[in-house]
C-alpha cells in the first residue's frame, strides 16, 4: 500500500511537471487538467491520513512535499508563460507614443568629398592679333611733362644728348617768361644760346659763391612769403651742368644746396635742371639722402634709356622718362631743331654783387 501511494504521489508529479511544459501553450484544457490533479494529491492525502497507523510518519512527509512541488511548479511555468506571452504581444503591437515626448534625432551628415577633377581638352588660344603699340610721349608731350615737373635730372653718358635736351628746357623756359641761371665749369662761348654761365673756365669760386647767393635768395623768398599772404614769387630756372665736378670741388656748400633747394625751393618758384652722368646718390652728394632724388622727375638717355627701358633698344636717339613712377620710351625727334630756336630776351638772374657792377 505504501508503495502504491508513493507511485500516486510520483506519478502526480510528474504529470505536473508535463503540464507546465505544455502551458506553452496554455489554455481552458490545461487549467482544468492541473486543477483536478491538484484536487487528486489532496484528495489522496487526506484519505491515507487517516491511516497513518497504516505507514509510517515519513511517508506522509514524502507524499506531502511531492505534492506542494507539483502545484509550486505548475503555478511558477504560469506565470511564466504570462509573462512570456504579454511580452511577445508587445513586441508584435506596434508601440504606442509614450506623454513625454522623445528629443528629435539629429540626421547624420556625411562628410563633403570633394568632387573628382575631370581633365578636359584645352585648346590652345591663338592671339592673331597685333602686340599693341608701346606708349610714347612725343616732344610735345615731353616738354609739357618736365615743365609741370618740379626739378629735372637729365642722365646720359657723353654724346647721348643731354645739352640739346637741356637746350630745349632752356628754350621753353625762357619762353614761359621764367628768369634763368647757368652754373657750368666746363660751358664754351657758343653753348646755352650764347647766354652768360657762372663758372665757365673751371671758375669753381664763382660756383660755390652763387649757390650760397641763391640759398640767400631763397630765404628773401620764404621772409617776403611769410609776410604777405599774397606773395607770388618770380618764377626761376636754375640750370647746372657737370655737377659731379662741381659738388667734388665745392664740397662746402654743394651737398647743402642741393638738399635745401630740391626740398624747399619749390614754394617759391625756384626750380632745377641737373645735368649728370649718373643718377646714383653718390654722384649727386646725396649720399644718405636718397629719399631727396625723389623730388626729381628724370629724362634718361642713351644707354640709361635702354636700362630702364629695353623698348628703347634700336633707336638713332634712345630715350626714356620717368612720368608716373614708371619710366616710358619718349620720343624727343625735333628737340635738336627746337633747342636752336633763337632767342630774342632772356631774363637773366643775378647776384646783387653782379646787379651793382651793372649799374
Amino acid at each position: 500500500m505504501q508503495i502504491m501511494i508513493l507511485n500516486y504521489a510520483h506519478i502526480a508529479l510528474w504529470y505536473a511537471l508535463i503540464v507546465a511544459c505544455r502551458v506553452k501553450i496554455f489554455d481552458a484544457g490545461g487549467v482544468v487538467s492541473l486543477f483536478v490533479l491538484i484536487v487528486f494529491i489532496l484528495s489522496t492525502v487526506g484519505k491515507h491520513s487517516k491511516r497513518r497507523s497504516l505507514m509510517p510518519n515519513g511517508t506522509n512527509i514524502v507524499i506531502i512535499a511531492y505534492g506542494s512541488a507539483g502545484i509550486l511548479v505548475g503555478l511558477m511555468m504560469y506565470a511564466m508563460v504570462r509573462v512570456q506571452r504579454t511580452i511577445d504581444a508587445q513586441e508584435s503591437t506596434p508601440s504606442q507614443p509614450t506623454s513625454r515626448p522623445m528629443p528629435p534625432q539629429q540626421p547624420k551628415i556625411a562628410p563633403l568629398q570633394p568632387a573628382p577633377m575631370i581633365a578636359r581638352p584645352t585648346t590652345p588660344v591663338v592671339n592673331n592679333a597685333p602686340p599693341l603699340p608701346v606708349q610714347t610721349f612725343g616732344l610735345v608731350g615731353v616738354l609739357q611733362k618736365l615743365s609741370q615737373a618740379v626739378h629735372v635730372l637729365i642722365v646720359g653718358p657723353t654724346n647721348a644728348g643731354k645739352s640739346t635736351a637741356a637746350n630745349g628746357l632752356l628754350v621753353d623756359r625762357v619762353k614761359a617768361k621764367e628768369s634763368i641761371i647757368i652754373l657750368d665749369p666746363h660751358a664754351a662761348p657758343n653753348d646755352w644760346h650764347s647766354i652768360k654761365t657762372v663758372g665757365f673756365g673751371r671758375d669753381y669760386e664763382s660756383i660755390e659763391s652763387t649757390m650760397t647767393a641763391l640759398l640767400d635768395e631763397m630765404t628773401r623768398r620764404y621772409e617776403l612769403r611769410s609776410k604777405d599772404m599774397d606773395y607770388k614769387a618770380e618764377p626761376m630756372t636754375i640750370f647746372i651742368d657737370e655737377w659731379p665736378a662741381i659738388q667734388s670741388h665745392c664740397q662746402k656748400i654743394a651737398p647743402q644746396f642741393m638738399c635745401e633747394m630740391a626740398q624747399e625751393g619749390r614754394k617759391v618758384g625756384m626750380r632745377l635742371v641737373i645735368l649728370t652722368q649718373s643718377d646714383r646718390v653718390e654722384s649727386l652728394g646725396l649720399s644718405g639722402k636718397g629719399d631727396v632724388r625723389d623730388n626729381f622727375t628724370a629724362l634718361l638717355l642713351g644707354d640709361k634709356a635702354v636700362e630702364k627701358c629695353p623698348d628703347a633698344t634700336g633707336k638713332a636717339r634712345p630715350a626714356a622718362m620717368q612720368h608716373l613712377g614708371v619710366f616710358r620710351v619718349v620720343d624727343l625727334f625735333g628737340m635738336d631743331i627746337f633747342a636752336q630756336t633763337k632767342l630774342d630776351t632772356v631774363n637773366l638772374w643775378q647776384t646783387k654783387e653782379e646787379q651793382t657792377h651793372d649799374l
